[in-house]
């Protein structure tokens, strides 16, 4: 019998904070999106919820930056949920559709 290789499992997509409910993640994605917006002014963008309690900042870090084919920006973030404070950066691109994916995040 011969030994096979295992299959190498793919990296762990970026996330935002464990603690956030599925609102909470849609409006601070939301938040990162008019943020990162290469024609926006460049301040934080604030976002709430209401139900949750979450809330926090999505600022951009930089200029807009081509990355395979995508328009790509650092940001920070920071964020207030139940289970305390936290501040987080990283990068997103976007893609045709403007739709803002996470790339890499890392706690700030």
């Amino acid at each position: 019998m011969q030994a096979t290789g295992a299959i190498p499992r793919a990296p762990p997509k970026p996330a935002l904070p464990a603690a956030f409910d599925e609102e909470d993640r849609r409006r601070a994605m939301e938040a990162l999106g008019i943020a990162l917006d290469p024609q926006g002014n460049g301040d934080a963008v604030h976002w709430d919820n209401p139900v949750s309690g979450a809330h926090g900042t999505m600022t951009p870090a930089g200029y807009a930056y081509p990355e395979n084919g995508l328009i790509c920006r650092k940001f920070s973030g920071k964020f207030e949920t139940a289970s305390g404070s936290q501040a987080l950066e990283g990068a997103a691109c976007r893609d045709k559709n403007a739709d803002w994916s996470l790339t890499e995040i890392h706690k700030g």
